[in-house]
């Protein structure tokens, strides 16, 4: 029987969290990345570092590197994280150890995403084996969204 240590989901039982995955998000992304051995993460988009420490947590059992890039200063969270403080849009092949990735998590809140999934699909650094995940979708359910159509009690098409 393997036991997961998950002592870094610490986020309050309410999840109404801005910004970082909600709990439940992370355990989908660490089952995902757990369950086929990845060893290659990027994450564009940072902030605390709470999606990377899931990530690194995920890798336990592989020599895994993660990837955070961020405007923002963001913490080194162990010895195979490698923090990349730049603009995303300036985030190059070479960041990245010029190897194709295993899961590229977007979650920087802007537009460049798509240029950088198109520039890294070119260089052969996203493949078609890649795992694209994609954050702040709007699709929290009520009652932990605070905002929009799901805050009002309606289903994804609007409905109550």
């Amino acid at each position: 029987m393997v036991n997961y240590n998950l002592t870094h989901l610490v986020q309050p039982q309410h999840q109404r969290v801005l910004g970082p995955i909600q709990d439940d998000e992370a355990l989908f992304l660490y089952s995902i990345v757990k369950g086929m051995r990845l060893k290659r993460v990027l994450e564009i988009g940072g902030l605390s570092g709470y999606s990377a420490m899931n990530f690194i947590a995920s890798m336990d059992q592989v020599d895994g590197t993660m990837y955070t890039v961020d405007i923002i200063i963001v913490p080194t969270l162990a010895a195979n994280h490698k923090v990349i403080t730049k603009n995303a849009l300036e985030l190059t092949a070479a960041d990245v150890d010029d190897k194709p990735l295993d899961l590229v998590f977007f979650d920087c809140h802007d537009m460049v995403q798509m240029d950088i999934y198109h520039s890294f699909v070119k260089q052969n650094i996203i493949t078609e084996k890649t795992i694209l995940a994609l954050h702040d979708t709007n699709l929290h359910y009520s009652p932990y969204q605070v905002w929009g159509p799901y805050s009002q009690g309606q289903d994804i098409m609007g409905h109550p």
